[in-house]
């Protein structure tokens, strides 16, 4: 059996999926096709993206949450893990055969570079929702914290790249190695 694992995140045209901890944008397509995508799945997530969640009990609903955190400790509605490895073991333990990652930046690398060491067999897929925001994002100054979505290197291709609506794509990217 290989194991899937999906990254799923927005990002505006210049590459920022986050500010100051929180989405600078609100595209309710997007926020629909997040939602189409990984209801009924297990998410994993980091503790700062945890943290940025509207709900009161910071969890996704309909879905399994797993943070990534070495200092978290787990409860009745999120398991915390501390690596990728250990995500992915409890989504196995729990009989599925994929997750999805949404975030943040760290979580995203952590993933890449598990996969880069092939300690654990699993596949990396990307969807990618790129909009066209940059102009309505507030002025960013030195004192705000950007998050900046993964970089996807030469082994990364393409799938495929269309308009979801005037101002979003939607676009998947596999890791392919030679």
């Amino acid at each position: 059996m290989t194991f899937h694992v999906h990254f799923i995140w927005a990002q505006s045209a210049s590459g920022i999926i986050g500010v100051n901890g929180k989405l600078p944008w609100h595209d309710r397509g997007d926020l629909q096709h997040f939602k189409d995508m990984t209801t009924g799945k297990t998410v994993i997530m980091g503790r700062k993206t945890r943290q940025s969640l509207p709900q009161r009990n910071k969890k996704l609903p309909n879905r399994t949450n797993i943070v990534l955190s070495r200092t978290m400790k787990s409860t009745e509605s999120i398991k915390a893990v501390a690596s990728p490895y250990a995500a992915i073991e409890q989504t196995i333990a729990e009989g599925e055969d994929e997750a999805w990652v949404i975030g943040g930046h760290e979580t995203f690398q952590a993933f890449i570079t598990a996969h880069d060491l092939d300690r654990l067999s699993f596949r990396l897929d990307a969807y990618v929702s790129v909009l066209n925001v940059d102009d309505g994002i507030q002025p960013i100054t030195a004192q705000d914290d950007v998050t900046w979505a993964p970089a996807l290197d030469d082994r990364w291709v393409l799938l495929y790249d269309r308009m979801a609506g005037p101002r979003r794509r939607l676009q998947k990217y596999v890791k392919v190695f030679r």
